[in-house]
């Protein structure tokens, strides 16, 4: 929105779903960030609005490059849809449904082809909040226990990705149950990028040398 001299106007509209107010929050916040004065919210219960609240809510959950592969990916359509689903049936807001996703799995996010797709995956599979956080976790325990601590640095990654390859499975690392167990509780920095990228060099390698490019 920009006046005759292409300066942008003094009372700017945006939209938001309703009851979103920590969305709201977030929404004027960028668009402040980015020059807009005298921003104005409106709560919307509409296509637009759940869009820019999920827009809002993947930049201040996510940084900033990431943010903008999640909001450019083919899928994003998908995300904002399982969002607002979500959101609908338990009274939630776009930063609470995306919060909810297991911090270890939002960090996988950059590690995959379609960000928003996985993401809209995430949040289809989230559990039932009065089943409280059991079912949330069981999945992840169950992975956790294929390999202990000692045992990570022993597993050439590059090879378990060829062999995913060669079994059929996707080649994002966040998809790989054995990937999953050894990053599982590793913190920032130690090694959990490092893990994957040699799963994800190993699928492609088995792809190239298979001729099915």
């Amino acid at each position: 929105m920009y006046d005759v001299t292409g300066k942008r106007r003094v009372d700017e509209v945006l939209a938001v779903p309703c009851g979103s107010r920590r969305t709201a929050h977030a929404v004027v916040e960028q668009a402040e960030a980015e020059g807009w004065r005298n921003v104005r919210v409106v709560e919307e219960d509409t296509e637009f609005a759940w869009r820019c609240g999920v827009r809002a809510a993947v930049r201040e959950l996510f940084p900033a490059d990431v943010a903008k592969q999640i909001e450019q990916a083919e899928a994003f359509g998908a995300l904002v849809y399982q969002v607002r689903e979500r959101a609908r049936a338990y009274d939630h807001t776009p930063d609470e449904v995306l919060g909810a996703i297991e911090i270890k799995d939002r960090a996988l996010t950059s590690c995959v082809d379609d960000p928003a797709e996985f993401l809209a995956a995430k949040v289809r599979d989230l559990p039932n909040p009065a089943e409280g956080s059991e079912q949330a976790g069981e999945e992840v325990s169950q992975a956790a226990g294929l390999r202990s601590a000692d045992a990570v640095h022993e597993i050439d990654f590059r090879e378990l990705g060829r062999q995913a390859f060669v079994a059929g499975q996707p080649s994002a690392p966040a998809l790989n149950a054995e990937v999953r167990a050894a990053i599982d509780g590793m913190p920032v920095g130690t090694g959990a990028a490092n893990i994957m990228r040699k799963f994800s060099a190993g699928w492609h390698e088995a792809n190239a040398s298979s001729g099915l490019l």
